[in-house]
């Protein structure tokens, strides 16, 4: 008798929740309703203007997304010297 049935989860109800992993979801959830969002966001902006690299790029990012790692273009100039004798 095989132990295991090809194809059928062998926890189909999945793992129970936890305590802790619950109370965190319920506190971010309350931390960061709409107007929380807007506080941390102005407090951002704030931080950016103040010169905070960090806050500027997260902002940045978050309206334009990431920025992907661009190679500088090569400006390279062949010359070709002849001798004459």
């Amino acid at each position: 008798m095989a132990r295991f049935v090809k194809g059928e989860s062998g926890n189909p109800r999945g793992r129970a929740p936890r305590l802790v992993e619950n109370a965190q979801r319920s506190v971010l959830l309350e931390m960061f309703d709409e107007n929380a969002e807007r506080r941390v966001i102005r407090g951002m902006i704030e931080a950016a203007a103040d010169g905070d690299v960090g806050a500027f790029k997260a902002l940045y990012e978050r309206k334009y997304g990431k920025v992907k790692d661009i190679e500088p273009e090569k400006n390279e100039v062949t010359v070709t010297v002849e001798y004459a004798e």
